[in-house]
């Protein structure tokens, strides 16, 4: 028996709330949604700790580990990226209109996104691999802008995809720009000498600009799309969930930036 796309694209939207009509329930009485939210929160939280406390490869083997789980990353990023590129030309999804207010289904593409939010679980590599190379090095875990961002990052994406994605133009660009940051920000983590260091800034510039986009996207969505116009008073929670997280991501990612490329002051006086 076949895969039922159109049946799994309902499977993967998340909702805190539901309608009395489609459970028999009032809001927040479904436990479900909020035990994917809060579980998927621990088991981040239990696989930090284990991290810290596991047995630990060789050095290299650990570089090993780095390129296979970056390059698999990279490429897996960019193949959704390039996917959502090809079915938006081919289901003309290319106006406001149908972009922001039309659903991506067909083609696979239900499979496709099912696969890229599950794929934030996978980015929790990330962590363990930057605890490892931490411990290996001799060094204390400590927490700074760095990983306080990167850990409250990869322990809220996973649920925020199921959340956001109600919203069709939260999917589409969840695959097609954080896919496509994605793919340049793993090549660069599976071998940095690639990148000409004055480039590697275009990658945080990158995460900032596609996280500033979605989130005007997500709230303009209710003025833009008629069917959509009752979503912020039906599913109050789902709508202002993206809205309160992803900002504190911004807001992250600038305070990483600005420390991490502020000017050389010496370069700075010399040119004064």
């Amino acid at each position: 028996m076949g895969v039922d796309l159109n049946s799994l694209s309902a499977q993967y939207r998340l909702h805190l709330t539901y309608d009395r009509l489609d459970l028999g329930t009032n809001s927040w009485e479904h436990p479900i949604p909020i035990a994917i939210c809060v579980g998927s929160f621990v088991l981040y939280v239990t696989i930090f700790l284990l991290s810290l406390v596991s047995p630990l490869p060789s050095a290299e083997g650990l570089k090993s580990l780095k390129k296979i789980h970056n390059y698999a990353l990279a490429a897996y990023s960019g193949f959704c990226c390039g996917y959502t590129i090809w079915w938006l030309l081919s289901y003309e999804h290319t106006t406001v209109d149908r972009f922001m207010c039309q659903k991506m289904e067909g083609s696979g593409a239900e499979l496709v996104f099912t696969s890229f939010t599950l794929s934030k679980m996978w980015e929790w590599g990330d962590t363990i691999l930057l605890i490892w190379g931490r411990r290996i090095e001799g060094k204390p875990w400590v927490w700074n802008n760095k990983t306080v961002l990167h850990c409250f990052h990869h322990s809220t994406t996973f649920w925020l995809f199921l959340i956001v994605s109600n919203l069709p133009c939260a999917v589409k660009t969840g695959t097609l720009l954080n896919g496509g940051v994605h793919t340049v920000m793993y090549f660069y983590y599976a071998d940095p000498s690639v990148f000409p260091k004055k480039y590697t800034p275009l990658i945080t510039q990158g995460q900032i600009v596609q996280l500033i986009t979605v989130t005007v996207l997500w709230i303009i969505t209710p003025w833009v799309c008629d069917v959509y116009a009752s979503y912020p008073r039906e599913h109050f929670a789902e709508y202002i969930t993206g809205q309160i997280f992803v900002p504190i991501y911004i807001i992250m990612f600038l305070a990483f930036y600005s420390k991490r490329f502020k000017p050389d002051d010496k370069k700075t006086k010399k040119t004064n």
